[in-house]
């Protein structure tokens, strides 16, 4: 899923905004960052995206996704929480002062939780539950972090033996992020969050068809 970001501070469009980030996370990738984050065993770095994976404890990762997802809401019941950080340096104009923190801006973040039918499989089966990035990075950048997402869960969570994810049609989302990720359709499914209407203070504001898909970590 995305989610979408307007202009720069300083004014300069998003198209121009991620020409520039795709060419510093091209083929000519920075090799100074290492002196830029500080690293800690809930971090993972790629050198050569400079992409930092953080694991979140806090519910301001739930707020930053709220603000920045098309849904503006969050489903309860995080299992997992990830941010993704680059260095202020390769964002320039891109991050507001709500995005950084310290020399990094927060660009992506996902919530992974336990799958919302009940009819699937609780203790070994994780399903992503909101993916969202800022709209001016490289069209890969979902599906790059992806995999770094599933690497993390094979490392730290090796009861976890399945993967799933929803992809809304309303939003024109045919799944593409996760098909690069080598996640394989499963089905097409009405609104899992359908049966909630109905109930006190719950409202889903996508009821579209949904794409399921599928993968190990």
């Amino acid at each position: 899923l995305y989610c979408f970001w307007g202009a720069g501070r300083r004014g300069m469009g998003a198209a121009t905004h991620a020409i520039r980030l795709k060419r510093r996370f091209g083929q000519s990738p920075c090799k100074t960052v290492n002196a830029v984050f500080e690293r800690s065993e809930n971090s993972v770095f790629d050198e050569e995206n400079m992409l930092e994976l953080v694991i979140s404890h806090t519910t301001a990762t739930d707020k930053w996704i709220r603000r920045h997802h098309y849904l503006h809401s969050t489903p309860a019941g995080a299992v997992i929480r990830m941010e993704f950080w680059i260095p202020v340096q390769e964002t320039a104009e891109l991050c507001s002062e709500t995005e950084l923190s310290g020399e990094k801006c927060l660009v992506g973040a996902m919530l992974w939780g336990r799958p919302v039918s009940p009819q699937i499989d609780q203790k070994h089966i994780l399903e992503l539950t909101r993916c969202c990035f800022l709209d001016v990075m490289p069209p890969n950048t979902e599906s790059f972090c992806l995999a770094k997402a599933r690497a993390w869960i094979r490392k730290h969570k090796p009861e976890i033996k399945g993967l799933i994810a929803y992809a809304s049609t309303a939003e024109h989302h045919g799944g593409t992020i996760y098909l690069a990720d080598g996640w394989f359709k499963v089905s097409e499914t009405k609104s899992v969050y359908g049966s909630w209407e109905n109930r006190p203070g719950r409202m889903d504001r996508d009821l579209s068809k949904k794409l399921k898909f599928a993968r190990s970590p």
